[in-house]
Parts: C-alpha cells; sequence; structure tokens
C-alpha cells in the first residue's frame, strides 16, 4: 500500500475545500445598493421625485438590501474558515499516518494534531445561520410593509448584520493566523520526526500579519464602519494568500516525501506565484452575475412599489386580493435568489467544482424567474418600471451559462487536479443531478462532511 496515498486523496480535494474568494469583488457587491440608491434618488429627482420621497421606499429598501449583501458575504467567510480547517484535519492525519509508517516518532504530533483540532470549534455556525434568516425575513418585512413605524424599520435592517459582524468578527479577525501559526508549528515537528527517519521537508511558511479583533473594533468605530470594509477585504486576501501559499507547500512537501528535489514558487521578490490562474472567462461571468444582482435589487423596488400604492390591475391576474399575494410571493423569491446569487457570485473564483454548479443553477433559476413575469406583470407595474431590458437580461444570463458550460477553460479550472476532465455532456448532466468524480468532491461526499462539522 502506498503510504502517500491518503495525502495525495486531500490534495486531490483541496479545490473543492479551499474557498477562494475576491474581496474587492465582495465589497463591491455589499456597496452596490447604495449605489443603486444614489443613482435612483438622482435619476428619480425629477419627474419620480415625489414617489421617491414620500414612499420612502429607497431608503429602507437598499439599506435592508445592504444588510442581506452584508451578511451574506459574512456568512460566506465564515464557513470558508470551516471547510478549510476540516481538510486541514485530514491533512495532518494523512501526514502522522504516513509518519508512523516510516518508522518516525509521533506522539509530539497526535498531541499538536489533537490540540489544534480542539480549537478549531466554530460554536458561532447556528447562531449565524439564524441571523441570516432573521436578516432576509428583515428585509422581506421592509419591502413588503415599507410604512411600518421608523423604529422597527431600523430594527428590521441593522439588528441582523449587526449581530452577524459582532459573532463571527473576533473568529474572522484572529482565527486565520491562529491557524497558519499552527500548521506552521505542525510542520516543525514533522520535520524533526521525519529527520529522524532521514527524511528532509522544509517548513511551512509564514504569509499573514496578526491583528487583534479589538484593534479592528475600535478602527471600526472611529471611522465610522469605514475601515469595516477594508477589514473584510483584508480578511479575503490573507486567508485566499494563506491558501494558495499551502498549495505550493504541498507540492513541494508531497515531491520532498517521494525523495525527490522540489523549491516553492516564488518570483525574484519571494512572492508565491499562483498555481493555478482563473480564466479570463469567469472575469466575463462576474461582470454578467452582476447584473443579475442587480435586476433582482431593481425587481424588488418595483415589486415593494406595486405593494405600497396597493395597485390593482397590474397583472394579468385582475384580482387584487390574488396579486398581492403574488407580489409577497415574488419578493419572497427575489430576495431569496439575491443571497444564493451573491454568494455564488464571490465564490466563483474558487476552484470548488460545487462553485461552478452553483453558479450555473442560479443562473438557470434567474431565467425560469423572468421569463413568465415578462407576461404576468403589465406594462403600467413599477414591477417593468424598475427594470432593465428583460430580453437583454436574458440573453446576457444565457451566455453565462453557455459560458459556463462550453469554455473548455473554465470547466478545466474546475476540474479536481489529478482528475480527467469529463465531456460537455457530463458537465450539462451535473447541474441538475448525479456526480462527476468519485473522490469525494461531488455532493454525497460534501454531506458527509457537513454533517460532521454541523
Amino acid at each position: 500500500m502506498d503510504d502517500l496515498q491518503p495525502f495525495r486523496n486531500n490534495l486531490k480535494r483541496r479545490y473543492d475545500m479551499d474557498i477562494m474568494v475576491n474581496g474587492l469583488l465582495a465589497a463591491l457587491i455589499a456597496l452596490i445598493p447604495l449605489l443603486y440608491h444614489y443613482i435612483l434618488n438622482t435619476f428619480f429627482y425629477g419627474r419620480y421625485y415625489e414617489i421617491v420621497t414620500e414612499a420612502n421606499i429607497f431608503n429602507w429598501m437598499t439599506f435592508a438590501v445592504t444588510g442581506c449583501t452584508i451578511v451574506a458575504v459574512v456568512y460566506t467567510l465564515y464557513t470558508r474558515l470551516v471547510f478549510h480547517a476540516k481538510r486541514d484535519c485530514g491533512w495532518r492525519e494523512s501526514l502522522i499516518s504516513f509518519a508512523e509508517a516510516r518508522g518516525a516518532p509521533t506522539p509530539a504530533l497526535r498531541e499538536k494534531h489533537q490540540k489544534i483540532a480542539d480549537g478549531d470549534r466554530f460554536k458561532m455556525l447556528i447562531p449565524l445561520k439564524i441571523l441570516a434568516g432573521f436578516t432576509a425575513v428583515g428585509t422581506y418585512i421592509i419591502v413588503v410593509f415599507g410604512g411600518i413605524h421608523w423604529f422597527q424599520q431600523i430594527f428590521c435592517i441593522f439588528a441582523g448584520p449587526i449581530g452577524a459582524l459582532l459573532v463571527t468578527i473576533p473568529m474572522l479577525v484572529t482565527y486565520p493566523y491562529k491557524h497558519e501559526s499552527s500548521q506552521i508549528e505542525f510542520t516543525k515537528l514533522l520535520k524533526e520526526a521525519l529527520g529522524e527517519v532521514g527524511i528532509t521537508i522544509s517548513v511551512m511558511p509564514e504569509t499573514m500579519v496578526h491583528r487583534e479583533w479589538k484593534e479592528v473594533l475600535r478602527l471600526t468605530v472611529m471611522t465610522l464602519g469605514l475601515y469595516l470594509i477594508y477589514g473584510l477585504v483584508n480578511i479575503f486576501t490573507n486567508m485566499n494568500a494563506h491558501m494558495r501559499y499551502q498549495h505550493s507547500y504541498e507540492r513541494v512537501l508531497l515531491a520532498q516525501l517521494e525523495g525527490k528535489d522540489a523549491k516553492l514558487d516564488t518570483d525574484k521578490r519571494g512572492r508565491f506565484v499562483k498555481l493555478r490562474r482563473k480564466p479570463k472567462p469567469l472575469i466575463v461571468a462576474e461582470l454578467f452575475l452582476i447584473v443579475v444582482c442587480l435586476t433582482y435589487l431593481m425587481r424588488l423596488s418595483g415589486i415593494s412599489l406595486d405593494i405600497y400604492y396597493d395597485l390593482s390591475n397590474f397583472t394579468i391576474i385582475n384580482n387584487p386580493d390574488i396579486e398581492r399575494l403574488y407580489n409577497y410571493a415574488m419578493a419572497f423569491l427575489e430576495i431569496c435568489l439575491l443571497m444564493r446569487t451573491i454568494q455564488a457570485l464571490i465564490g466563483i473564483k474558487s476552484g470548488r467544482i460545487r462553485s461552478w454548479r452553483k453558479v450555473t443553477r442560479s443562473c438557470i433559476t434567474f431565467m425560469i424567474m423572468v421569463i413568465p413575469q415578462l407576461f404576468i406583470y403589465k406594462a403600467n407595474s413599477y414591477t417593468h418600471l424598475f427594470d432593465f431590458n428583460p430580453y437583454l437580461t436574458l440573453v446576457s444570463v444565457y451566455g453565462i451559462i453557455l459560458l459556463m458550460i462550453l469554455s473548455v477553460s473554465i470547466r478545466k479550472y474546475y476540474t479536481p487536479v489529478g482528475e480527467k476532465m469529463p465531456d460537455t455532456l457530463a458537465w450539462v448532466k451535473y447541474i441538475f443531478y448525479g456526480k462527476l468524480f468519485d473522490d469525494g468532491c461531488d455532493d454525497k461526499g460534501m454531506m458527509e462532511i457537513l454533517k460532521k462539522i454541523y
């Protein structure tokens, strides 16, 4: 039996467990509702000024949607720590089993591994889920019942995002540095243990700058929240760097364990070189998905106004009671799909095959939602007033779907390391059911991992 096979299997799954996120894109997503708010108030200052100011829909609704985007970003940040910690747990176990097979002393390694595993307790995952649900419900209340008291509106808008930030910031700020330090200490012990049996390896390099969460909180308060945006981008960047550098280190470590010579991939200035670069077609897909998010936001504006003014005969239903219930249902779906699309968008950079599936499914769902609304809502409804050209939007989303399915560079990017890229038909089938690989990177394997984590 190959002593390194468990380690190889772990490396094969790393792009499915290690979620790479575009920090700048995530910050842009969080700001889109506020930019949209500014543009609408500026654009409608003339002809539609009375609608915007008296109804006060845009002020409350855009702030509520901003809260949704912030919670979606924070949730993605937190869960990717969970996934990475789970992979690293298996990573350490596979290295310990290799050391034991080669006759190296492992008590110190096991003690360190257990200490790290005991410290990787993500106790705020359930509260974060509750707060995410509360934020979605609060946003729904704002969209559907925009005329409630201003104190209730403030509570619905800010309670969820502020609560989510408070329960996660300590972990988001301190955990990446603590985790990397623990991994470095483990590799130092591994080097000492393997050195006793004549195997020489390198120690994992340090990449992160430590910041206390209290310092981040203090700077956030002093800058009236502006530092928080920089802090979130910094968290994205640091964690991406750690994962990228670890991937480079793993290539070298595997070669050294196999008895080969290898060195870390660095440029002339000592910076680590990316082992895989994001294909350019994915950049186009990201831009299209931003348009999709903006479309959801605009449709929520129209639905909110239709509900506020209690218009009748704005759909082919021609029944005010049914139309009102229909708008309630559509507002709920639009909010859920908006949050889902945001998660797909900020995770599109990741090489996880599930990210590819999530993006493609989000686009298909969007098309299913838009096509009926072309015929259900009449031209005099606000839903059509606050909307892009629906046919142009559909063409754009259809283009994303074709891009994700037909682009060879995108499919190659999402194919796990060491696996042969399946044909186009297999990728199409994977959108709706089944799996592509038998290495634990499919839905069944991920569900088992999620059960252990949660």
